[in-house]
């Protein structure tokens, strides 16, 4: 399942989405249902995916709440061993909903209620910066947000994972990243790729 439908003034889910989709479909090996949610404002009381038909939502959503029933069938599907793949501005959503927060392992900056961007504050937890060869938790004021615009280099740390397999030990260009994300429930996590082995 593609779950999408919403994203803020700053990004466009229809492209986004249509992306992902293609990338998905590609390899032949992938089917993708796309499952689109109700607009931003409108009512997302109906709004209930059958998430257990699938092995995998991946998430291309950063927008209105979703009822407790979806998001208590979310959680179920989750801890039963449902795959999630939480895609760019996902981990914007849902700031107030500490299971997703959990799930997604760190958090964005989050919509606030009147939709502007700018949710979590130092109350969710540390900012988290990697100095000095480690990991340092900032508890600094302040909003997570991104910082001007720069080129730096990613240094991978666990090249020996499996999705790490054939990828270069350092990216030496990208431009842009979260550099100040804030862990979920305040728990020490780096901003990075993250799996997680259920069951």
């Amino acid at each position: 399942m593609l779950l999408t439908g919403q994203s803020n003034r700053y990004h466009n889910w229809s492209l986004s989405s249509a992306i992902l989709q293609r990338l998905l479909e590609q390899p032949g090996i992938f089917v993708v249902d796309k499952v689109t949610s109700p607009p931003m404002g409108a009512d997302m009381s109906g709004f209930r995916p059958d998430f257990g038909k699938y092995d995998v939502v991946v998430l291309d959503y950063e927008g209105d709440e979703w009822s407790d029933p979806t998001k208590q069938a979310f959680v179920k599907y989750v801890k039963n061993g449902g795959g999630l793949v939480s895609f760019h501005a996902t981990d914007n959503a849902f700031p107030r909903w500490p299971e997703f927060n959990e799930m997604i392992g760190i958090g964005g900056w989050g919509l606030q209620l009147d939709g502007s961007l700018g949710a979590r504050t130092e109350a969710a937890g540390p900012k988290v910066r990697w100095r000095d060869g480690r990991m340092v938790l900032d508890d600094s004021p302040g909003l997570a947000m991104h910082p001007p615009k720069h080129d730096f280099a990613i240094d991978v740390r666990a090249l020996d994972h499996p999705i790490m397999r054939g990828l270069p030990a350092r990216w030496p260009r990208c431009p842009r990243v979260s550099a100040r994300a804030t862990p979920a429930g305040g728990r020490s996590r780096p901003p990075s790729l993250r799996t997680r082995t259920r069951g």
